[in-house]
């Protein structure tokens, strides 16, 4: 609706009638136009139909307010919307909306896989599945959190996949054989001091506690020249082991088999995991043992 400024001082508008009214009389008529022969009476003029606005100025009438009722004639847009225009247009989206406006900002939205979450398919249709980590073990004998399994003194956890196995192993005790070797092989050397045959004599023990160590040995022995003494000794991780260098002298007849045994007693070997070794020398020829076999028993 507007404010326009037309004379309308045409023979198409009316003259007032005879008997005028008063100037600064209000009208009003149900109809879109001033009531025929009004002029030069200083009258408004008010269309109660449409509201029009008239007012006589001289021998004129002049619309102040436009009537027809004045509705919107055309509904513009800006990106991201459109208008089809007019006065009822269709409004729709054409762009990306901006995050900070309530939109995705992307033409091309995603959810994301958080932890124990796996998506599958594409945008708008995507599945959401939990993958792990729902409906688990809670608590642990009143423990809550990260609970830790530790496995105490002759146990052993294995895990595989969801589950734990515990398994109980037996203890060590006296008499408790802790790890033996047999090596049939005829090996020889010339060293006058202790080292490891071709294949060496070598075991790993555990122990649950403190305790004494009985090694056993026994072996074939000869050498190629006459009376040259062979030597066992033993080694605890590394460590020659004091009065365990047993001797052994050959005959006077060269290559004569001799049966070779000893016997010692490693005293408060500490918990844990040992290695045992048994090293060999000669004190002249060539010393070769035959038939070889080292044990480790539990003691005290």
């Amino acid at each position: 609706m507007g404010i326009g400024s037309q004379f309308l001082d045409t023979p198409t508008v009316p003259l007032l009638p005879s008997g005028q009214p008063a100037r600064g009389t209000l009208y009003g008529l149900a109809a879109n136009k001033p009531p025929a022969n009004y002029r030069n009476c200083g009258c408004l003029y008010v269309a109660t139909d449409t509201g029009a606005m008239w007012l006589s100025i001289g021998a004129s009438w002049v619309s102040i307010a436009g009537g027809g009722g004045g509705g919107v004639s055309s509904v513009n847009a800006t990106s991201p919307l459109a208008s089809s225009g007019g006065a009822t247009p269709d409004i729709s989206l054409t762009g990306i909306v901006p995050v900070a406006n309530g939109g995705t900002g992307t033409a091309t939205p995603s959810l994301v896989a958080g932890s124990n979450v796996t998506i599958s398919g594409s945008w708008p249709n995507q599945t959401v599945a939990a993958s792990g980590g729902g409906g688990g073990v809670t608590s642990l004998n009143g423990e809550t959190g990260a609970v830790s399994l530790v496995a105490g003194t002759n146990i052993t956890l294995t895990p595989s996949g969801t589950n734990i196995t515990i398994a109980a192993s037996a203890g060590s005790g006296p008499g408790t054989i802790l790890n033996y070797i047999s090596i049939p092989a005829n090996e020889s050397t010339t060293s006058t001091t202790p080292v490891d045959l071709a294949t060496a004599e070598s075991i790993s023990i555990t122990l649950s506690a403190t305790a004494d160590v009985i090694v056993e040995y026994f072996s074939g022995y000869y050498n190629t020249s006459a009376s040259w003494q062979g030597h066992a000794v033993i080694y605890l991780d590394g460590v020659e082991q004091p009065s365990t260098d047993f001797s052994l002298n050959e005959t006077s007849i060269a290559n004569t088999l001799v049966g070779f045994v000893c016997c010692s007693v490693l005293s408060a070997v500490a918990a844990g995991t040992h290695t045992i070794d048994m090293k060999h020398y000669v004190a002249g020829g060539t010393g070769h043992w035959i038939g070889r076999f080292l044990k480790a028993t539990q003691g005290l």
